[in-house]
């Protein structure tokens, strides 16, 4: 399961803030674009 402070989050995370690549581009792996989503949802507000 990943969490907010795994690698692999943040740089997906990365990714997405930087235009790179989109939510969509997360694959549906165990949690991983659910916590990415999470992330980007706190970096809004």
């Amino acid at each position: 399961m990943f969490t907010e402070e795994s690698k692999l989050v943040k740089d997906y995370v990365l990714l997405i803030v930087n235009n790179l690549k989109t939510i969509d581009d997360v694959p549906n792996f165990q949690n991983l674009k659910e916590v990415v989503r999470n992330v980007l949802d706190k970096k809004v507000v």
